[in-house]
């Protein structure tokens, strides 16, 4: 990752990890997320710490480094691939594939149809001309959002205070709201439509 991304990037402060722990100074979260898991009646003040959490993303992350290692030949592989298939995974994973895919369910406020306006590529969220990724989990949330037409990329980190949690530990990611509202100011001509 360091010859590959990091070097090439000039990114001299970032590095992978074989574990969950960032070191200082950190943006350090807390959540009230396992509430009700935890049984802790409603009304009782309950707020953790979870800045330090283990994450999927942190364990996928950490197995494509593994198998980066078993085989480093995988890496120099990429570059002896084809424009042409270069150009057929970036279709993949930007192209609106799963447009009429998935429905509305009763409690579940992520599950709808995909549409042209709102849909998802490989490990992306398309919405419009944007690409986007969302984190929310553990009493933070973090979405990036780029416009490839306009060059324009987007970071918003939110962390919850006590109060965003209800009586069983729920709530709502400010994260997709404050990155619509910065596509209308920064690109008016292009901004991420209403879901």
């Amino acid at each position: 990752m360091t010859q590959y991304i990091f070097g090439p990037m000039g990114l001299k402060h970032t590095y992978g990890s074989g574990t969950p722990q960032i070191p200082e100074p950190v943006l350090h979260t807390f959540s009230s997320e396992r509430l009700a898991a935890l049984g802790i009646p409603a009304g009782t003040p309950f707020y953790e710490e979870t800045t330090y959490w283990e994450s999927l993303v942190d364990y996928s992350g950490r197995r494509l480094a593994d198998e980066r290692h078993r085989r480093p030949d995988n890496l120099r592989r990429r570059d002896r691939v084809r424009k042409a298939a270069v150009a057929a995974v970036a279709r993949a994973q930007v192209g609106p594939n799963l447009v009429g895919f998935g429905h509305p369910q009763p409690g579940c406020s992520a599950c709808h149809l995909n549409t042209t306006a709102h849909n998802f590529g490989l490990a992306v969220g398309l919405q419009g001309p944007w690409i986007t990724g969302n984190k929310f989990y553990a009493g933070s949330g973090a979405i990036v959002g780029y416009l490839p037409a306009g060059k324009i990329a987007v970071a918003v980190i939110a962390t919850y205070q006590p109060s965003a949690f209800d009586s069983q530990g729920n709530m709502t990611d400010a994260g997709p709201a404050i990155l619509a509202t910065l596509s209308k100011a920064l690109a008016p001509q292009n901004p991420i439509p209403q879901a």
